[in-house]
């Protein structure tokens, strides 16, 4: 135990940077700490370049006027010099003052030639740093410049200052490595700026947009067609009672002629009868009957071309041509002949953009995922200040036609224009057509442009094969867009082009560099200087870490007491088990049974009777009839026929009545019971079983035995050790966290994931906040089949009820009626009827002829009353052989079953979205459960987290962020070697070229030069970040505090300090865009940049402050008198440094109370006393 005490390590407790600001320069031997250029005598070729505007890079690529030394050409000025310098670079660091000044007095003595530091040195230095193509040049000009500044300016007479001179640095002039300001900041985003770049056209959304543009045109154009319908049946009522009114009084004066002709015949003919006079009555002469014309009626029919056309919009047209898929619709609409069969063909198109709409659209629920078992949201979209979206051109007709453009975004975050102005230009920039009208439609994601009046013609885009859509638009969240899109030619002779564009918010503006350098460079391989926005350096951190290490046990409270009686036994077990069994069983049985019994019986009765008849007749028969219908067609029919007959006879018949019955009774049973009987165990038992046994044995004891146990508390010792000095950055952060949720999107794979079901009231697309939406069959097909909903049986929206009535008779001279029901559908509601019928009168007798027919109490389907549940209808007739007719009924829907019926659907959809919502919850519920175990022994989970994000957002700021630029994030340096667009593990291998080494080398330093491990950070509250992304941020919930913070973050402050020996590494990247590739590194002519060399170096560690001490309650415990174990000098260890004072109040703890003994359980004492030692069998 006291070798671990003497060999007690230390451990980080934790990391804390004192944040100050660089102290500035001290002027005192400046001059001898840095080493300047002369700016009067020493300005070269370079400078009148650079202040006449030309950047740095391009002088020294096209250097004129200089001579390019070389390591060898500056040996050749002097070999002393030259050797001199090369032993201060590399004694510097080691050599006494004594040394230093006897390599410089044998140099001074020795003859030799001058070397003359001027401008070509100063000029070449500058051309090394630039374009690094001579290192050891580089490394030369440095040393010539330190050993030219040592002896110029030293005399060795005091140690101070050989300390600024043998530790001097070149600094190079400021003035040419200034950066130059991108005239594009501060600039609003222009068109061209905000164009689309890499957006992948979307497919589906082009076919749900189309679909959903077209199933309203089909709507529109029915509504259109109903009331057309409407007008023309009302045209055809008052046609039709006209034209009879006129056939009427046409043919009234003959039929009144010949009405009275038989009347006085009569009135001759019961005379004579009276007085018996046959002869006369035989003499009387026929009334022949008058010609009359028959009633006929023509109507125009229902559906003419031309006509239905007149009456139509031209978006109606248009939506013809498209459902019957033809230029010619009047060749299509001769196979048409009533409003019925045109409805039924627009819903089978219906059926069929339906079916699109489903197949195209996409919601996306909220996912979860498990990482490290942590459950971590995943975003679906991001709040962005670009907007992308598809775009398509539609032809309208199928001739010469016209164009319109439709737009559609992301139906998960819908938007659409709201009013704008717009255009679209060619690829040469010339104005085709422009517009300010925009339409939306059920679909809250599609606008159609170019439309009612401002359509394209055919004649301007046949000659195009890009389209440019540029405008300034505003959305329907209310905010102002600049609109461009890039639209290409396809060979659909419909959708002629189709594209993607982006709306880009108006007021975004765009900084150099895109927020970490000044712009974005011609040539993707150019040196990219940081332009410094969103960070800067803000001086010195004194780098502290506590340490922590273990100083000693002592004894704490009470935890247990435990007592045993003499001669007692006592014994504590336990049992744990675990059981799971899984059963299943399925029963099915069929059986079917048929049985079919027939009797015939048949009776036959004969009654006779004889009898004499005198009969003299004379009969005359009319007959007229009408039909019509309506709703299936104008058809219409109307006839008249006559006979006249007269014979007289004597007739003796005998008349025999037979009567014959059959009676046929068939009787069929069948009886079908089914059962399935299938029979299926599945059982798996899983046992576990667990015992454990704890037990006192102190029967052979003769004394009472107390146990006492403590609790241990651990000593621990914390120290602050000072680690130096290090140069430290700012990074300002918008929206810490979107990158995390930029990573967190949906994949590919499922693994891990928990899928929240989507609201159906909430759902920004196929939205439904109660049943009334349900309406859209579309929505209603979409949310039954998302939730495999299973409803009641849906009925007919109209369906037609009739029913056939009739009456004959061989008299005459008699009035009948007859009535009936017809019933009504359960749930249906009459509309309207149609009534076709015909009859038969036997003539003008004195009597009169006549017939009426009433459905429901009406004799005009006009004005026909709304029946449920049946609908009287009846005949009455005067005068006639016989009447017959046909009633049918169209009923519909009654409102109160077809709301009720959404009702109970969107009931169950609910209810379908509930139980999938319980089983998420239940999951997630899971998913946390095994989360907080993990989380538990990896508390480090989500800093890791927080550090990477913030790690690749502070170093966006540093690079070009240019993906085509060699030096950025993401460059793929992997390629197939047999030219195979796809990857694999045989055909893969590693691009090995100059760029590697330039890219591994950035890689190294970004990652090197700062210390990332040790970053701190603070995050500001979500009203920091973007409006619009308010209540994402705000109603993120974790029960991380700091991660919590991170994700509801709208702006992190995060502080980086450089890595010790990096430091003028990463100001020397910071102004010139280069990374050191070795050697003395020169500074730049700037304050904070002397001051922070100054300041950085002799970094030491150092301790500060006493330490403390802490005592920390832990789970151990032992017993208060004593204990058995390892023999040692102390029962527990203690680590005390004798001498050394602690900056707190616990006193003296290293006198320990534990002492050990040998007391065992169950054994004899003298003493009389017995310890609980735990050593029993």
């Amino acid at each position: 135990m006291e070798a671990i005490n003497q060999n007690n390590s230390s451990q980080t407790l934790f990391r804390f940077a004192t944040m100050r600001s660089a102290e500035l320069s001290d002027p005192k031997n400046r001059e001898k700490r840095f080493i300047f250029r002369n700016y009067l005598r020493q300005k070269g070729v370079i400078d009148p370049r650079v202040e006449a505007g030309e950047s740095l890079k391009n002088v020294c690529e096209k250097i004129t006027g200089l001579t390019i030394e070389t390591e060898a050409s500056l040996k050749a000025k002097s070999v002393q010099f030259y050797e001199l310098s090369v032993w201060v670079a590399k004694n510097k660091a080691k050599a006494t003052k004594e040394e230093f000044d006897a390599k410089i007095k044998t140099y001074k003595e020795t003859p030799k030639p001058i070397v003359e530091i001027d401008s070509n040195i100063w000029d070449n230095l500058i051309y090394q740093v630039v374009t690094q193509k001579n290192f050891y040049a580089k490394e030369t000009l440095i040393q010539f410049l330190h050993l030219d500044h040592i002896l110029s300016n030293y005399d060795g007479n005091t140690q101070e200052q050989y300390e600024d001179i043998i530790k001097a640095k070149v600094v190079l002039p400021k003035e040419l490595f200034k950066a130059k300001t991108n005239s594009m900041s501060n600039a609003a985003v222009s068109r061209e700026e905000s164009s689309p770049q890499n957006i992948p056209l979307n497919n589906s959304a082009l076919k749900f947009a189309e679909a959903t543009i077209n199933l309203k045109g089909n709507v529109d154009l029915k509504k259109a067609l109903e009331k057309i319908e409407k007008n023309y049946r009302k045209e055809y009522g008052i046609a039709y009672n006209k034209a009879y009114e006129e056939y009427s009084e046409s043919v009234r004066p003959e039929q009144a002629r010949y009405d009275a002709l038989v009347k006085e015949q009569e009135y001759q003919k019961e005379i004579f009868l009276a007085a018996e006079n046959h002869e006369a009555l035989s003499g009387l002469k026929y009334v022949s009957i008058p010609e009359v014309p028959n009633f006929k009626f023509n109507f125009r029919p229902e559906i003419e071309t031309e006509e239905l056309l007149r009456n139509v919009n031209q978006e109606n047209i248009e939506a013809l041509h498209r459902i019957f898929n033809t230029s010619d619709l009047t060749n299509a609409l001769n196979d048409i002949s009533t409003f019925t069969e045109l409805f039924q063909t627009i819903e089978q198109n219906n059926q069929l953009l339906q079916q699109t709409i489903l197949s195209n659209v996409n919601l996306n629920p909220q996912i979860s995922t498990t990482v490290g078992g942590v459950v971590v949201p995943v975003a679906q979209s991001l709040n962005t200040q670009e907007i992308s979206f598809t775009a398509g051109t539609i032809r309208w007709g199928m001739g010469l036609g016209s164009h319109t453009m439709y737009l559609t975004t992301d139906i998960n975050d819908p938007k659409h224009i709201v009013s704008g102005i717009y255009n679209i230009k060619s690829y040469d920039q010339q104005l085709l057509a422009n517009g300010t009208l925009a339409y939306t439609y059920d679909a809250p994601n599609v606008t159609t442009l170019f439309s009612n009046g401002e359509d394209i013609p055919n004649n301007i885009l046949e000659k195009q094969e890009v389209l440019l859509l540029e405008g300034e638009v505003v959305l329907n969240d209310g905010l102002t867009y600049f609109m461009n899109g890039k639209l290409l030619w396809t060979a659909d002779r419909i959708n002629r082009f189709q594209g993607t564009g982006t709306f880009t918010l108006k007021e975004k503006v765009i900084t150099g560099g895109e927020g970490g350098g000044n712009g974005t460079p011609t040539n993707t391989d150019d040196i990219f200087i940081p332009s410094g926005f969103g960070m800067k350096n803000i001086g010195i951190a004194d780098y502290r870490k506590v340490e922590q290490s273990t100083y000693c046990y002592v004894e704490g409270d009470v935890s247990h007491i435990e007592n045993i009686m003499a001669r007692e036994y006592r014994e504590k077990s336990s049992r744990r088990l675990k059981r799971s069994e899984s059963q299943t069983t399925k029963s099915t049985e069929s059986e079917k049974e048929k049985l079919t019994d027939t009797t015939s019986t048949e009776r036959n009765e004969m009654q006779s009777e004889i009898s004499k008849v005198l009969q003299e007749s004379k009969d005359f028969a009319a007959q007229a009839g009408f039909n019509a219908s309506w709703g299936a067609g104008a058809k219409y029919m109307l006839n008249t026929a006559a006979n006249y007959a007269t014979h007289s006879s004597r007739e003796e018949s005998n008349r025999q009545a037979v009567t014959e019955a059959k009676d046929v009774t068939a009787r069929a049973l069948e009886r079908i019971v089914t059962k399935v009987k299938e029979e299926r165990i599945d059982k798996i038992l899983e046992e576990y079983e667990e015992n454990n046994k704890h037990g006192f044995d102190n029967t052979k004891g003769s004394n009472h035995v107390v146990g006492v146990y403590r609790w241990v508390d651990k000593v621990v010792k914390n120290q602050i050790f000072n680690y130096g000095k290090r140069m430290m950055f700012e990074f300002m952060i918008p929206e810490p966290a979107k990158l995390h949720s930029l990573g967190m999107k949906v994949s590919s794979t499922t693994e891990n994931q928990l899928v929240k079901p989507i609201d159906p009231r909430e759902s920004a697309g196929m939205q439904i906040k109660d049943w009334s939406a349900l309406t859209d069959s579309t929505k209603l097909k979409y949310w039954l089949g998302y939730y495999n909903v299973e409803v009641d049986e849906r009925l007919e929206p109209v369906v037609y009820v009739g029913k056939s009535i009739d009456y004959s008779s061989t008299e005459s001279k008699q009035a009948s009626s007859k009535s009936d029901l017809i019933p009504i559908p359960e749930h249906y509601i009459t509309e309207s009827y149609v009534v076709k019928s015909s009859n038969s009168f036997p003539g003008y007798n004195g009597w009169g002829n006549g017939a009426s027919l009433l459905v429901g109490g009406d004799n005009g389907s006009s004005g026909f009353l709304k029946f449920v549940r049946e609908v009287p209808i009846t005949i009455a007739t005067t005068n006639a052989h016989y009447f017959h007719a046909t009633v049918n009924i169209k009923c519909v829907l009654q409102e109160e079953y077809k709301n009720g019926w959404l009702q109970k659907a969107f009931n169950k959809i609910i209810e379908a979205y509930k139980v999938e919502l319980s089983k998420y919850e239940a999951a997630l519920a899971d998913a946390k459960a095994v989360g907080a175990q993990i989380k538990g022994s990896n508390p480090g989970f989500y800093r890791k987290i927080e550090n990477t994000i913030l790690r690749r957002n502070c170093i966006s700021y540093m690079l070009n962020q240019n993906p085509d630029a060699l030096l950025t994030f993401g460059k793929k340096r992997y390629y197939t070697n047999d030219n195979a667009s796809t990857e694999t593990f045989q055909n893969t291998d590693i691009k090995v070229d100059e760029k590697l080494d330039q890219y591994a080398a950035f890689i190294k330093f970004m990652e090197q030069a700062f210390e990332w491990e040790i970053m701190s950070y603070y995050f500001y509250p979500y009203y920091w970040g973007e409006r619009k992304s308010w209540a994402d941020l705000y109603q993120f919930d974790d029960n991380d505090p700091t991660f919590r913070a991170f994700m509801q973050s709208g702006m992190a402050r995060v502080i980086v300090t450089v890595r010790p020996g990096f430091e003028e590494a990463v100001r020397h990247f910071l102004a010139t865009g280069q990374i050191w590739n070795g050697g003395e590194v020169p500074v730049i002519d700037d304050p904070l940049f002397l001051s922070i060399v100054d300041e950085l170096r002799s970094p030491k560690v150092t301790k500060e402050g006493e330490p403390w001490r802490e005592k920390i309650p832990t789970s151990l415990t032992i017993l208060q008198a004593g204990s058995i174990g390892l023999i040692v000098k102390k029962a527990l260890p203690c680590n005390c440094e004798p001498g050394v004072k602690f900056d707190d109040e616990l006193g003296e703890i290293c006198g320990t109370s534990f002492e050990p003994n040998d007391n065992l359980l169950g054994v004899e004492s003298l003493e009389g006393q017995k310890v609980i030692s735990g050593d029993w069998k």
